[in-house]
């Protein structure tokens, strides 16, 4: 049964510690959130996060019911979340972009980078602090496991140590920060701008039906929303038709 299925984590925390599944699945949750957070920040996300940072690239979510005065940069998923992208021009000043034209390489990588965290995000949702705190403390314990080949002094070895450990928290500060400043914090809230009636309608996919490519038409728009924030209805009606030409308009 589903029982025999469970991992040694949940037996622990149902049957001995008997709290329930709903608690046992969201450290579980947690444990895979860290374990994902560890991986992404090991291959490349620290140095996009600092990128990210260094050349000033935001997405900005507005609230137009403050008339457009900037609230906490979260997506909340509703039709009040206004957005609007900016990046850091060669003179310092703070550039708005248009998400669906703008080919920097400096925004099209941010934008990679967004749509990486925002899946990892979406899996782990609101218990992100605890997955980033859990992934940093087991990379802070790895420190302390480091074994040299040669002999030194242990002050220096003391030393060392400190200064890695240093040079881990600034990078997870770093890779928390681009996440809010990308506008991530909140992203699993994030709706599609077309729904499914509307997919099917004659001007945009009317030959889709449900089934498989039903799905992969409705991952294929999230993922253009994630990488072109505050792009149009009409531009990913477009992007939708380039994509899955069997299905547009003849």
């Amino acid at each position: 049964g589903k029982k025999a299925h469970q991992s040694i984590v949940m037996k622990v925390i149902i049957d001995d510690l008997k709290r329930s599944v709903r608690d046992a699945e969201d450290v579980e949750k947690i444990q895979k959130g860290a374990e994902d957070f560890s991986k992404l920040i090991i291959e490349g996300g620290a140095i996009s996060a600092s990128a990210i940072l260094l050349n000033g690239i935001k997405v900005h979510y507005r609230d137009q019911r403050d008339n457009g005065t900037t609230r906490e940069n979260t997506c909340h998923g509703t039709m009040n979340d206004c957005i609007s992208c900016t990046i850091t021009g060669e003179t310092g000043e703070e550039n708005i972009i248009d998400p669906v034209l703008e080919e920097d390489q400096r925004w099209l990588h941010a934008m990679e980078f967004r749509l990486l965290c925002s899946k990892l995000l979406c899996k782990v949702n609101n218990r992100w602090r605890a997955a980033l705190i859990l992934s940093l403390s087991e990379q802070l314990a790895l420190v302390d496991q480091f074994e040299t080949n040669y002999s030194i002094e242990g002050d220096v070895v003391d030393q060392i140590n400190e200064d890695l450990r240093l040079r881990i928290i600034d990078q997870y500060n770093a890779f928390a920060a681009a996440l809010i400043q990308l506008g991530l914090i909140g992203i699993w809230n994030q709706k599609p701008l077309i729904d499914g009636d509307r997919l099917k309608s004659d001007d945009v996919l009317p030959n889709l039906t449900h089934g498989p490519m039903f799905r992969e038409v409705i991952e294929e728009q999230m993922d253009w929303i994630t990488t072109h924030p505050g792009g149009s209805k009409d531009a990913l009606i477009k992007h939708l038709q380039n994509v899955f030409l069997a299905f547009a308009p003849k």
